[in-house]
């Protein structure tokens, strides 16, 4: 199994997304139900990426739900991994 050096949350592929599509993370939040707070929260990786939300992004950017949940599990097995990783011998 690889570990990486970091683990990458789900978040900066939102933000990689709203870059590529010169959009806006209010204009996001409007186009996907989702709120605005929720929105920056997740783009900052300080919150989990639900099934809602999941739901919501895949309406707003067309990229399926399964990438967002499959996303997000990776970043905590990673998390987990790398915690592992580092315990003492």
């Amino acid at each position: 199994m690889n570990t990486p050096f970091m683990a990458t949350h789900p978040g900066e592929m939102i933000k990689d997304e709203l870059l590529e599509r010169k959009m806006t993370q209010k204009e996001l939040a409007e186009k996907s139900g989702i709120k605005t707070s929720v929105l920056c929260e997740i783009i900052n990786g300080k919150r989990a990426i639900s099934v809602n939300v999941a739901q919501a992004l895949e309406k707003a950017l067309d990229i399926p739900i399964e990438i967002w949940l499959n996303m997000q599990t990776q970043y905590k097995l990673d998390l987990a991994n790398i915690a592992r990783r580092n315990e003492p011998s």
